[in-house]
């Protein structure tokens, strides 16, 4: 009976990785596939369809293998600053393809290749189950710390179950494209509305480039990009003949300024991880909190502007004189590593709580409420 319940908590956890912050960047990927395959014959939609699933399964076939026998943390690709420097040229020109009548492939070499309408559905379902690992999503952390205990055969299953949730949805359009029959037809303001995805994955490659550069360079790119945005944004209202239009550019005209005009919010007192500091919080009787992050880290940047900034949580943290650690994992380091895995963590995001005497009260292995952190620190603090 477990190993049928964690089979389910596997599909879904797949499931629900679609939702996710680092996965929703692949979907304008994910809608050029399905509308690609819905002229074509129902036999080579099956096809397509199989073999986008075939990608997503042989990768997650591959993770298992890696996490089980070499030790590998989800995650672990994005430590590496050539793959990332791929990634961003890979989201860079996947954005330029969706901009007007600009018909770069994605990805390139692809269509290369002979028979490409198979092989590109193959590929995708490949890249987007990669693109699904710097973060995990809801049960997928207590999932793979339970499936990293079992045999390898029931942790390949349950990893090859997490790749079949995440490439079901898209093959259900891929079969029944008629689905998509309620769709709106070509007009002006669906171009710029594939545009607009355009500007969605060069901005996930901007993102995945701060990493890679100085802070000086990052704040350069990221403002003159966003600068060269909304004068694009100008262009399409001015330019804009139908209402659709008009009501998009304004839409995202005021989500932009909210963002720049929102009062910035208070955040824990995060000081960096030493075995030192966990010393002084023992004799401090001080509960301490220790969040695992890395710049790649979508999910973990989600978790920090909003629940390591919610009131409940800093004003729990004043009274319980809560000590906030944080340790970044943004390149390899494999001490820190293997403290993740002592405490129980096999991805990012994750955070675990001690009480004074520096003992786990709760670990949060994916995406939390701000109700289920004041929870533990008050289980924490309350045997000051």
């Amino acid at each position: 009976m477990s190993l049928l319940v964690e089979s389910f908590i596997a599909f879904l956890a797949g499931m629900l990785l679609n939702l996710m912050p680092c996965v929703l960047p692949m979907l304008p990927i994910k809608i050029k596939i399905i509308l690609n395959a819905t002229d074509h014959a129902f036999n080579r939609r099956v096809i397509a369809a199989l073999l986008y699933l075939l990608g997503a399964f042989l990768f997650f076939l591959m993770l298992g293998v890696l996490m089980g026998l070499l030790n590998f943390f989800w995650g672990s690709f994005f430590q590496s600053v050539i793959f990332l420097w791929i990634l961003v040229v890979f989201f860079l020109i996947a954005g330029i393809s969706l901009w007007g009548n600009y018909q770069i492939p994605v990805p390139t070499i692809i269509y290369k290749i002979h028979a490409h309408h198979y092989w590109a559905p193959f590929i995708s379902g490949i890249m987007i189950a990669l693109l699904s690992t710097p973060c995990t999503g809801p049960f997928l952390g207590g999932l793979i710390a339970f499936a990293l205990l079992q045999p390898l055969l029931i942790n390949l299953w349950l990893f090859s179950l997490i790749g079949l949730g995440l490439a079901l949805p898209v093959m259900i359009f891929i079969l029944r494209p008629k689905l998509l029959k309620h769709m709106p037809a070509q007009r002006e303001w669906t171009d710029v509305l594939k545009s607009i995805l355009g500007w969605v994955l060069i901005a996930s490659g901007i993102y995945f480039m701060q990493s890679l550069v100085s802070d000086f360079w990052a704040l350069w790119i990221t403002y003159t990009s966003l600068v060269i945005f909304l004068l694009w944004i100008f262009y399409i209202l001015f330019k804009a003949k139908q209402w659709p239009t008009r009501v998009i550019s304004v839409m995202i005209l005021i989500c932009i300024l909210g963002w720049f005009l929102w009062p910035s919010a208070k955040t824990l007192d995060w000081q960096p991880f030493s075995q030192e500091a966990l010393i002084d919080a023992k004799q401090q009787k001080r509960p301490v909190l220790i969040e695992f992050t890395a710049d790649w880290c979508i999910n973990c940047k989600v978790l920090e502007k909003t629940v390591y900034r919610n009131n409940l949580v800093l004003d729990l943290a004043k009274k319980t004189n809560l000590l906030s650690l944080r340790i970044d994992l943004t390149r390899t380091d494999l001490e820190l590593e293997k403290q993740l895995q002592d405490w129980g963590g096999n991805g990012l995001p994750f955070a675990v709580v001690l009480n004074p005497k520096g003992e786990i009260v709760k670990r949060l292995p994916d995406i939390f409420f701000a109700r289920t952190l004041t929870q533990a620190i008050l289980k924490a603090g309350s045997k000051l």
